[in-house]
């Protein structure tokens, strides 16, 4: 198979860079010895059987791009450790030998996996059976590699006592091959102590019958009359004294490394569980629950793009917002009749929301997916919008619809945010009226730069003029607020869950969202919902943190988007 012979040719050229004297010292804890064996198991590969290549080349495609990440680094990051060796960096001889070997291996792979796809499936085979467990991590390298010098003296003793041109010979030197391979790669990960348990599933699947499969072509060979009597003799005493012994050995050491995988994966994920914690993340689920995956995200630390999340590929990316208390409303000096009077709010767990508003290419790709309705204001709002600009003329009932369809089809509980949630998120842990101080310009936000912050409401914030855009900018402009969401001031208009109330009497103190409680109080309110942040069109003081303006839930307008939300479980 030409791909195999590529994958031996990049494994060879990276193992001369590795054993041949370096002009440079690798770091300490470089893994060279296991990089070496993963090479000469891969060298060996087109002498093996498909099984045994497949199942090597799937744990090479896991493994290797896993030093990469660890071990390889940029030059543009910083290489000063001091005493200690740098890291290898991108770029040089053994990172490129390395890349071109993945690459290799990733085509070598593909081409099983075609193949496979092509033929009819196998039924599944039972799990071998697990035996008790001691700590045997040491044990079993050193099994593992008195077995390997076994399997050479069966590959040595089949060549000396077979014609060299007996195929069934040649199957049996192949699955032999497969065996010293494997077991190799084996050894790698325990002296690594990153196991992958399903390897070694894959593994005992593999070799459980290759002692009858010996039996089975040795009796052939004999039958056949394809060696010599003397060779005959010299295999039938290796068989009856090695070989059933040879493999029991290599399957008990199998399964050993299943349970040794098993219990390290385990104490690293504790590890890991216990760093991450102390540390100040929280686990969240992400993506739908089918092909879930866990991410540690740290509360409030959104402006890194490492703490981002999604659901859902090219759907809102999410940061997390921290647990915690602020004053709702406006200060004395700052207030408009509805923005008090100020209040303590407390948001006992964090909750993620959308780290932009909802774009106008997140909103097609809903409304390809549903039947939802819509005019044709949120294509054409009157200025000029790509997909990455605030999708914009969408009602309250709209934005709810987006939110349900995500939900949905994400497997997780997106909803809008709670009036509460956006102001505590657009400070971030800010007290003045925009979360970057006490002024404005449209430097820093999207806004009508006609006008000047300095006396439009009560207080004066200063600022000055500059340019009027006449429509949104696409999301993502300007800066973040401390806690990773852009464009909390200005840009658009957000709807928000809460019924529209006068002021702040009698509001929740816990952040969730506030709905008339009597069947009296739901008149023209009910259909009345909080928008917050401002927008393009507004002058600058609209924009403030706590200003607090509602539409009713039907208004499709050229200013009015929306920002997800999503509760997070503890």
């Amino acid at each position: 198979m030409r791909e195999l012979r590529e994958v031996a040719r990049d494994a060879i050229a990276l193992n001369e860079s590795l054993t041949k004297p370096l002009n440079f010292d690798l770091p300490r804890d470089f893994p060279k010895s296991q990089l070496i064996d993963i090479c000469r198991s891969l060298a060996q590969l087109p002498d093996g059987t498909a099984e045994g290549s497949r199942a090597a080349l799937e744990y090479a495609r896991n493994r290797l791009p896993a030093i990469r990440r660890v071990h390889v680094l940029s030059e543009e990051l910083d290489t000063s450790w001091g005493d200690l060796p740098p890291p290898v960096l991108r770029g040089a001889l053994i990172d490129q030998r390395l890349t071109s070997l993945i690459a290799s291996v990733t085509t070598a792979l593909d081409e099983y996996r075609r193949l496979a796809a092509e033929e009819p499936a196998d039924e599944s085979q039972p799990e071998a059976a697990v035996p008790p467990f001691g700590e045997v991590t040491d044990g079993a390298v050193a099994r593992s590699a008195q077995l390997e010098a076994k399997l050479s003296e069966a590959k040595a003793t089949v060549e000396a006592t077979t014609n060299p041109s007996s195929r069934r010979a040649e199957t049996l030197k192949r699955e032999i091959n497969d065996a010293v391979g494997l077991n190799r790669l084996a050894r790698v990960e325990l002296q690594m102590q990153k196991i992958f348990v399903n390897l070694y599933r894959r593994i005992v699947h593999a070799l459980k019958d290759y002692p009858q499969l010996i039996n089975d072509t040795a009796t052939n060979l004999k039958l056949g009359a394809d060696i010599a009597q003397m060779g005959y003799e010299r295999w039938e005493e290796f068989k009856r004294n090695s070989t059933t012994h040879l493999f029991e050995e290599f399957k008990k050491t199998c399964d050993m490394l299943i349970v040794v995988g098993a219990r390290l994966e385990q104490r690293r994920a504790k590890n890991n569980e216990d760093r991450m914690r102390a540390e100040g993340r929280i686990k969240i689920p992400v993506f739908p629950p089918a092909r879930e995956e866990v991410r540690w995200i740290k509360p409030g630390a959104g402006r890194s793009s490492s703490e981002v999340f999604w659901d859902l590929e090219g759907g809102p990316e999410m940061v997390v917002v921290p647990a915690g208390k602020f004053m709702m409303g406006s200060p004395d000096d700052e207030r408009l009749t509805s923005e008090g009077p100020q209040h303590e709010v407390t948001f006992a767990l964090p909750f993620a929301v959308g780290r932009h508003a909802v774009t106008r290419g997140q909103f097609a790709a809903f409304i390809k997916a549903t039947s939802h309705k819509m005019d044709a204001g949120w294509r054409n709002p009157g200025f000029r919008q790509g997909d990455s600009h605030p999708v914009v003329c969408v009602s309250w009932d709209d934005a709810k619809a987006y939110a349900s369809w995500l939900a949905e089809v994400a497997g997780r509980p997106y909803r809008l945010l709670t009036e509460a949630e956006w102001e505590y998120a657009a400070r971030a842990g800010t007290a003045t009226a925009f979360w970057w101080g006490s002024s404005i310009t449209p430097t820093l936000a999207n806004y009508d730069g006609n006008y000047v912050y300095d006396g439009n409401y009560v207080y004066e914030g200063g600022g000055r003029k500059g340019k009027f855009r006449q429509g949104t900018v696409p999301v993502g402009s300007f800066e973040p607020n401390p806690w990773g969401l852009y464009n909390v001031h200005g840009n658009v208009w957000e709807w928000c869950e809460d019924t529209w109330h006068d002021n702040y009497k009698g509001a929740p103190i816990d952040g969730s969202a506030w709905h008339p409680k009597r069947a009296s109080q739901r008149g023209k309110q009910s259909s009345d919902r909080v928008v917050r942040g401002g927008a393009w069109s507004n002058v600058p003081s609209v924009l403030r943190a706590a200003q607090r303006s509602w539409k009713s839930t039907a208004n499709r307008i050229d200013y009015l988007g929306f920002r997800p939300a999503r509760t997070l479980t503890p």
